[in-house]
């Protein structure tokens, strides 16, 4: 993560590209294995900022058509897949592996940057604490992996 990029005496200095989420790798390739996992940012995030609404009969399903209510539906329902709920639909992918300003997922509760649709999540609640977007924002620069 950027924000957070440590520096070890083995490390170089990579500087993130136009707020596409990836550092300026000289191979090119992403370590997921030094990001989150789906697990962790199920377990910590949604399982706790985004139930209250993303399950069946709940807005964030009728309204925006995102069902959360499980970790397996979740993953399936966020990567790779555009956005389809009514404010959101044809505003791009709801998660980008690799990318998260292209994340709408990620963009919704960032801290830092406007969403590209409808409003910031959760929905008529505090915003999420800076770790717990960090979290997302790791979880989908290191390819959002589904373990």
């Amino acid at each position: 993560m950027f924000r957070n990029q440590r520096l070890t005496p083995t490390s170089t200095i990579q500087q993130p590209s136009a707020r596409t989420g990836t550092g300026g790798s000289t191979n090119g390739a992403t370590d997921a294995s030094s990001g989150p996992t789906f697990h962790q940012v199920y377990a910590d995030v949604i399982s706790t900022a985004c139930l209250s609404c993303h399950v069946p009969g709940g807005i964030g399903v009728t309204v925006g058509n995102l069902d959360l209510s499980t970790e397996s539906v979740a993953y399936g329902n966020l990567v790779n897949q555009d956005a389809a709920g009514s404010s959101c639909a044809r505003h791009g992918s709801l998660v980008a592996p690799n990318e998260p300003g292209s994340s709408i997922f990620f963009l919704k509760v960032s801290l830092d940057d406007p969403t590209p649709c409808g409003a910031k999540m959760p929905l008529s609640a505090a915003p999420l604490p800076q770790s717990q977007a960090d979290e997302i924002e790791g979880w989908i620069e290191a390819g959002a992996k589904s373990q």
